[in-house]
């Protein structure tokens, strides 16, 4: 038998206990996030980019990692970031919709950094055609959060 001083004791440390949040794998970066950003196609063979756009997007990073962004060029992205130990740094994968550069829309790898307040995101593909890169996809930007 368990007495009863005990039990009027140790009841609320386990429902104190209990209700510590649970650590999520994004929590750092976790909330809304703003800047410009840049959007490049790079042909193989040209020495210039077949598109280049700068303009701002929105990010929302859910603390379980999941990234939605838009950009002012019609670009709407979805994906998942998983952190890489405790480093700060992140990676995973979105995919691109409705950009209105259609070349644009395509999934991409991923790579995100939490640096002095910021965040660093940098998205690449590539498309591969009959064994050479044929164009190179690039989007990237430094983040604030709003």
């Amino acid at each position: 038998m368990v007495p009863r001083l005990f039990v009027s004791f140790l009841l609320p440390l386990l429902a104190a206990a209990s209700s510590v949040a649970q650590t999520q794998p994004a929590d750092a970066i976790a909330g809304q996030w703003r800047s410009d950003a840049q959007f490049v196609i790079k042909d193989a063979s040209q020495p210039t980019p077949a598109y280049f756009w700068v303009g701002n997007v929105d990010a929302h990073i859910s603390p379980t990692g999941r990234i939605q962004i838009r950009s002012g060029n019609g670009c709407s992205a979805t994906g998942l970031l998983a952190p890489l130990g405790a480093t700060g740094k992140y990676r995973g994968a979105i995919n691109l919709t409705r950009c209105s550069e259609k070349l644009l829309n395509r999934s991409y790898n991923l790579d995100a950094a939490s640096v002095a307040g910021t965040l660093k995101l940098s998205a690449t593909t590539k498309e591969i055609v009959g064994g050479k890169v044929r164009a190179m996809f690039d989007v990237s930007t430094t983040l604030a959060r709003r």
